[in-house]
């Protein structure tokens, strides 16, 4: 069975070292930087005997700051099954983007 969101906010808020982090925020939602978004991409069940014996969520996290290199890179990497994906800027807001299996 797959950890539960909350614990991955949990994790995602230790990380960061702030409480800012954002499940799925609407975009009216005024975001206070260094940030943490992320969402649930797809889920990944894995079967047997035709029932659902256990299942990942695959997520997708990008971290948001005003710092040229993301700080959390390595943190992030070391939680299982976690992988860097890319880094962008925009908006003048540099961005990293990592894909989590929890």
């Amino acid at each position: 069975m797959a950890k539960t969101r909350l614990e991955l906010h949990n994790v995602l808020c230790e990380i960061l070292g702030s409480d800012n982090c954002y499940f799925q925020p609407p975009a009216s939602l005024q975001l206070e930087y260094p940030c943490i978004i992320y969402s649930i991409d797809k889920v990944y069940p894995v079967k047997a005997d035709n029932k659902l014996y256990f299942y990942n969520n695959k997520y997708t996290i990008t971290w948001i700051g005003n710092q040229a290199i993301c700080p959390i890179v390595e943190d992030m990497l070391n939680l299982q099954m976690c992988s860097h994906d890319g880094n962008y800027k925009s908006d003048g807001l540099n961005h990293a983007v990592f894909t989590l299996y929890f």
